[in-house]
């Protein structure tokens, strides 16, 4: 499992963005505004070898800028998710589950759906009441 704590840290400890991208002669630079930082330089991408632009630096900039927003995005997610996971495992394990496991699965299971893509569609295993609503 990885180790959000520790990846949660390291974005925190990051220079503040968002970060933008910069073409300047032969190097890309990656940079965060000079309003919210005193050292706004975070990266640069240089010629090649032979004095050339690299045909991917602009790509290579954008994905280092649109990380610093990126990964405390990709964290909140998988915390999210964790959490409905969390939140759906405790739900089949209830004995209310098993006590009326078609009520349940008429009920329980498109609220954990819900939980999980943060809206409810109807899908073939929905149910719809007798006024043909979702639940919704």
């Amino acid at each position: 499992m990885i180790d959000l704590i520790a990846i949660e840290a390291r974005a925190q400890a990051a220079t503040q963005g968002p970060w933008e991208v910069e073409s300047r002669g032969m190097v890309v630079d990656i940079i965060a505004p000079r309003e919210i930082s005193k050292r706004p330089w975070i990266a640069s991408i240089p010629t090649n070898r032979d004095g050339s632009i690299d045909p991917e630096a602009n790509e290579k900039a954008d994905f280092i800028a649109h990380a610093r927003q990126d990964v405390p995005d990709l964290i909140a997610e998988v915390q999210r998710l964790r959490e409905a996971i969390e939140g759906a495992c405790a739900a089949l394990r209830s004995p209310v589950m098993w006590s009326n496991p078609e009520k349940y699965l008429k009920t329980g299971v498109p609220q954990i759906e819900k939980t999980l893509y943060g809206k409810l569609e109807p899908t073939p295993e929905t149910p719809r009441d007798e006024s043909g609503s979702s639940g919704n």
